[in-house]
């Protein structure tokens, strides 16, 4: 949650950062639920860093487009845990 936050606060984004603040408890609750193994965690950790590199690069087009995919990775794995939960 903290990568988020701290992205949001880079880019500037008071309504973004405002948005974070409002649904970080569901973000934490995502985060509970389907992040749960290391392929994961591995995955999301991916997708965080080509978000940030693109943010570092100054490509905004790649930002976006690699921020669409974590968005629809973790929708499928949120999905997919509901769909049949892992046994705890």
């Amino acid at each position: 949650l903290d990568f988020h936050h701290a992205l949001a606060e880079a880019a500037g984004n008071a309504t973004l950062t405002d948005h974070l603040h409002v649904i970080r408890s569901l973000l934490q609750v995502y985060a509970d639920r389907a992040v749960h193994d290391r392929e994961h965690a591995e995955i999301a950790t991916s997708e965080h860093e080509a978000v940030l590199a693109a943010v570092r690069g100054g490509d905004g087009d790649a930002a976006a487009s690699a921020m669409a995919v974590h968005m629809a990775t973790a929708t499928a794995r949120l999905l997919a845990e509901r769909a049949d939960p892992p046994s705890r």
